[in-house]
This record gives structure tokens, C-alpha cells and sequence, in this order.
């Protein structure tokens, strides 16, 4: 029996309408509009036709495939899809970008063996993977250093919607990538997760290119984690892939390397995409960044005002011959242009000695030693001027 207040539909029967919202086309029900990369995809079809160069940088075309579509170009027979067709035949390697899109890291060889975990990319060092030949791999290049290198990974993100349009023959990748961060008002951490930092010897053009390639060989899962070494590291961080590939990024000071198909690209206006409060890198240099401080801090502490102090000593000073740090040691030598015009420069330079110290070398009682505050360094520079008034009065 039907209820009365209806109109004769049953409330299983029931179906939204445009008017109330719940209209829907069938196309989109129960569907991620997010676009996904599956077997079929372009980048997928490339990789599975790839073999790894000798370099350890780049992959070369399969020759076995070349060969096929080669003869049946020549028998004038219609030969499938080749994905590779366009692209150079070198291409930088992209298991990395494999890695993330089958959401696998790699494994440790024995698996009943747990190897020591790394807690920083830079524990990577004092490891020595064996290579395919037998010897052991450099990882020096990962050490931390002067940090002027960073390195970022992609995120899953980037690698569902942009990290396809990297595989491509136009190869324009980057600048698309580069134009929807910046039409969004966004830097590269909207795209990508900082890995670590490394240290960056001073070098430009090629030999800089050269060290990146280096980097990129270096950050291959085989190499840096064969054991699974960096898999806590990795799911700490929410990072997708162990090895460095394709569409990557390193970052030197205020500048930034994308790794493209043909090699690692220099972003134009790359400090745009970089977050706030980077270091721009002076040229030529390879020293670490606490050097400056360092050497602030191994001078004395007469030596506050720093360099231009010391200029302002080995010009002469003038006047009285002492500087505001209350440092009698101008009123020497340099000082003698005003003894010549008052004929009293010279006394007072020998008079008052270097330092506050008398001609036998012994300093004066009651004065502070060269670690004093300022307000001793006030006391003495009138003691010191007390003391010129009266070898002055005296002549």
C-alpha cells in the first residue's frame, strides 16, 4: 500500500534531477578526471625499448627493435608503432620516473639481511656498493660539503600530470612545466621534494655540465641504495623514487638544472621557481660557507670592525692615530705626516708605543687586555688620549 503523501513513485525509483544539483553525465560517474599513466601510455612503451649506455647517464635505442623496423621498411611491409621514433638516440635515464609509477623501492638482495638505514643522503659516503665488475663505486660526490647543491625529486603529482610531456619529441617539457608554476604563483615545491644537499666544486660550462652527469650516476638506486638502504629515508620524506631521472632537478645557488631528455637543462629564470630565502652562489667559489665566519672568529677581538678596519690601519689613520676601537697602533709610523706638519706626530708614535704597551713591551696596570667589552675599550681610549694631552703639555 502506497503511502498518501506521494505521487505514486517509490523511493528506490527515485532519480535527481539537473534542477537539485545531482545531475551528473555519464561519462565522469565514478571516475577520476586526474589523467593516469597505464601500460599503454607513450612513456611506458619507450622505456620498455630502451638499453642502459655504458655511461651509466643515458640509455641507447634497442638494437634488436631498430633492426626489425629497419628490414621491414626495405620489404615496403606497414611495421607497428615505433614509440622511439622522434626521439634522440640518446636518452637520460628514467627508471626513477619506472620506480614511482609502480609505486616500488628497491629491496635489499638478501631479503633476511635489514642493512643499516641512512638518515641523511649524505650517509651514502661511507658505504661502498660493488659494482657490476666488481669494484667498488665512488660515492664521494654525495658528501655534504659547502652545500651549495640541492637536490629535488618529483612528486607523484608531477609525475601523473607533467612528467609525460618530458618524453616527447617537441621535448618541451620544461617549459610547460616552468609556465603552470609561474601562471599559479607557485615555486618548485608545489612539484618536487628536497632530497638532500651536496657539495659543489667551483667549476662552469662544460665541466659543470660534466659534474651533474656525474650526480645523476651517482643517484642511481643501484649505486646509492643497492641494499635498500635509503627506503626509511625515502618514506620519511615522501619521496617516490630512489634513483634520479628524468625530470629531476638540481639546484646550484640561485640556479636550476632540470634533467631533460638530452641532458640536464639550465631553467631560464630558473630563481623564479626557487623558494624563498635561497643563496645566490658567488663566482669561483668552492669554499664552504662558514668560512667568512671562521675567519671572523680566529681574529682578535681588537679586530672587531673587520676588513675595513684593517684598511683604515695600513692607511695611517691621521689626526691622533687611533681608530674607535681604541687601537693605539696607528699612532706609529702612521702618523708621521702629522708629526711633520706639528712636529708632534713622531713623539707621540714612539711615546705611546703599540697596543697600550709601554717601549719595554709590559702593558699599563689597570688597563683591559684585548678581550674587554666596550666599555673598557671607551676607558682606555681616554686614558690613551689623557696620556697624548700630557706628553703634548709636557713639549
Amino acid at each position: 500500500m502506497e503511502s498518501a503523501d506521494t505521487d505514486g513513485a517509490s523511493e528506490a525509483s527515485y532519480e535527481s534531477v539537473a534542477s537539485e544539483g545531482g545531475y551528473e553525465p555519464a561519462s565522469e560517474r565514478g571516475r577520476d578526471p586526474l589523467p593516469r599513466i597505464v601500460s599503454a601510455s607513450h612513456c611506458v612503451q619507450v622505456f620498455q625499448r630502451l638499453s642502459y649506455a655504458a655511461d651509466g647517464v643515458f640509455c641507447v635505442h634497442d638494437s634488436p627493435e631498430d633492426e626489425r623496423q629497419g628490414r621491414g621498411k626495405e620489404k615496403g611491409l606497414s611495421s607497428r608503432h615505433n614509440p622511439l621514433e622522434g626521439l634522440p638516440p640518446r636518452i637520460m635515464r628514467f627508471e626513477g620516473a619506472m620506480e614511482a609509477w609502480l609505486e616500488e623501492m628497491p629491496l635489499a638482495r638478501v631479503l633476511t639481511h635489514v642493512p643499516r638505514q641512512y638518515t641523511s643522503l649524505n650517509d651514502a659516503v661511507s658505504r661502498k656498493p660493488q659494482t657490476a665488475l666488481g669494484r667498488e663505486s665512488d660515492l664521494s660526490i654525495l658528501r655534504l660539503g659547502n652545500r651549495h647543491a640541492t637536490l629535488w625529486y618529483f612528486t607523484l603529482e608531477f609525475l601523473q600530470q607533467l612528467w609525460p610531456c618530458f618524453i616527447t619529441p617537441d621535448m618541451s617539457g620544461v617549459q610547460i612545466w616552468q609556465r603552470a608554476l609561474l601562471e599559479r604563483g607557485c615555486n618548485i615545491q608545489s612539484t618536487h621534494v628536497e632530497v638532500g644537499q651536496v657539495h659543489f666544486p667551483a667549476s662552469k660550462g662544460k665541466a659543470r655540465m660534466e659534474w651533474l652527469k656525474a650526480l645523476f650516476a651517482a643517484m642511481q638506486a643501484s649505486k646509492w641504495t643497492p641494499e635498500g638502504e635509503a627506503r626509511s629515508f625515502l618514506a620519511k620524506r615522501r619521496l617516490s623514487h630512489a634513483s634520479m631521472s628524468i625530470g629531476d632537478a638540481v639546484q646550484i645557488g640561485g640556479e636550476l638544472f632540470v634533467a631533460d631528455v638530452n641532458g640536464f637543462v639550465a631553467v631560464k629564470q630558473g630563481e623564479l621557481l626557487l623558494p624563498p630565502g635561497f643563496i645566490p652562489l658567488e663566482d669561483g667559489g668552492e669554499e664552504d660557507l662558514d668560512e667568512e665566519d671562521d675567519e671572523e672568529e680566529s681574529a682578535p677581538p681588537s679586530d672587531v670592525g673587520g676588513k675595513k678596519k684593517r684598511q683604515r690601519k695600513k692607511k695611517g689613520g691621521g689626526g691622533s692615530g687611533i681608530d674607535a676601537s681604541g687601537d693605539n697602533s696607528a699612532a706609529g709610523k702612521g702618523s708621521k705626516g702629522e708629526g711633520k706638519g706639528k712636529g708632534k706626530g713622531k713623539a707621540d708614535g714612539k711615546g705611546g708605543g703599540k697596543n697600550g704597551k709601554n717601549s719595554d713591551g709590559a702593558r699599563r696596570p689597570g688597563e683591559p687586555g684585548p678581550g674587554g667589552d666596550r666599555a673598557d675599550r671607551r676607558k682606555l681610549r681616554a686614558q690613551l688620549m689623557a696620556e697624548r694631552d700630557r706628553v703634548q703639555g709636557s713639549n
